[in-house]
């Protein structure tokens, strides 16, 4: 397990911290009863793969943190499937993101957190972008690389439990300063982002904390 710490750490929000590992065959011991049920019943050994390096890597972040009743955490999802996750009664906000080789875990005292990651060699074409932009975003075309803008969508979609399903096009970026961005979920939920790349991944994380002098540009 490593620890990431942001580049522009000023739009990182506070209580909140990122870190990654590889994806390999972890030790699904750690796993509290509710995690291996889960774990048991996935078909897909891939997914399988990816759900226990997730659990294993947040079992170790809350070891690291040294939080109080960590095989004490339990999950409750949504409608849609988004996790949430609870600690001795207290609610987390956490967010998981793979690549091929790679499995990255968000953990936070804000609830409604969004992590997507991705290979810094994965294409997005203009064409596919377009698809997804509202008018109002096309011009962040010209300053924003189509990686970064698909990622802080999937996130933006992510800390809100709508899942892909909804649409990206449903999120409406807007640019603020350096790597921060704003975002409007159909025009009712308001979340701050950023962005940047390290260890050969784009990563992009959505938070609806409160942070100082962000401000659109």
């Amino acid at each position: 397990m490593k620890f990431i710490t942001p580049p522009d750490y000023d739009f990182w929000p506070s209580d909140t911290w990122l870190t990654y590992a590889t994806i390999d065959q972890p030790d699904a011991q750690v796993l509290t009863r509710q995690e291996k049920e889960e774990w048991k019943a996935l078909s897909v050994e891939k997914r399988k793969q990816e759900f226990a390096a997730g659990r294993v890597l947040l079992h170790e972040m809350l070891e690291h943190l040294q939080v109080t009743g960590l095989n004490d955490r339990t999950w409750e999802k949504n409608d849609l499937g988004k996790p949430h996750l609870f600690i001795q009664g207290t609610e987390w906000g956490v967010s998981f993101s793979h690549s091929s080789t790679l499995v990255f875990c968000a953990l936070s005292k804000h609830p409604v957190i969004g992590l997507d990651v991705e290979s810094d060699k994965r294409m997005v074409s203009t064409a596919v972008l377009k698809r997804v932009l509202n008018p109002s975003e096309l011009p962040l075309t010209e300053r924003v690389p189509p990686l970064t803008l698909w990622t802080l969508k999937e996130a933006a979609v992510k800390a809100v439990g709508l899942g892909l399903g909804a649409g990206l096009a449903s999120v409406t970026l807007k640019e603020a300063q350096k790597s921060a961005f704003l975002a409007e979920i159909n025009e009712e939920v308001s979340l701050s982002l950023c962005s940047f790349t390290l260890v050969n991944h784009q990563i992009s994380f959505a938070h609806n904390s409160k942070r100082p002098n962000l401000v659109i540009s």
